[in-house]
């Protein structure tokens, strides 16, 4: 979960500001002022595509995880994402002893209302981080403003691309049975 989501928050954030600057990339990638917006750029989206990709995990796995199961599988999501932001510890431009705390609380809200619901479809996971990365972009407004749905369509086609991978990695028949009997 914390790689999928470091590299598709990066990804989204630097192709975006690349593709937007154009030849003035090289200039523009030398300026300290940008090099730290597009650092705090990066870290705010990466809990929110974090988020994404235990929504799509939940959705992979609710169907194979037996009902009473469902609970530990939300507990056990909870945990993966608390941890996989702690791996990287809070970002540079939060204050001191800041945490993930409400980053944390704001997932297991969302997976709580998830769960009301039939899993979602991939392609209707990423609107959420691809809102607000298109906000967190480290360029003038006047630059960006049209770029809402492109922004959001690039996040939704990468976590595409993480969801064909879980598909095929997931052992989906195991992970079911450790929830079902947990040590």
């Amino acid at each position: 979960m914390a790689a999928q989501s470091a590299f598709v928050a990066q990804k989204c954030t630097i192709d975006y500001c690349q593709a937007r600057s154009g030849l003035n990339w090289p200039h523009l990638q030398k300026e300290a002022v940008f090099r730290q917006a597009l650092d705090r750029a990066r870290w705010e989206a990466y809990p929110l595509v974090l988020s994404d990709i235990g929504i799509m995990i939940e959705g992979l796995l609710r169907p194979v995880v037996a009902e009473q199961a469902r609970q530990v599988l939300v507990h056990w999501l909870i945990k993966a994402y608390a941890d996989s932001l702690e791996r990287y510890g809070p970002p540079r431009h939060r204050p001191p002893h800041a945490t993930w705390a409400d980053e944390v609380e704001h997932f297991r809200r969302r997976i709580g209302l998830v769960q009301l619901a039939p899993p979602r479809p991939v392609h209707e996971v990423g609107g959420e981080s691809g809102g607000a990365l298109h906000k967190l972009m480290p360029m003038h407004p006047s630059l960006t403003r049209l770029d809402a749905e492109m922004i959001g369509n690039n996040v939704k086609m990468r976590l595409c691309r993480v969801y064909e991978d879980l598909e095929r990695d997931l052992d989906r028949a195991a992970i079911a049975a450790e929830l079902a009997h947990p040590h």
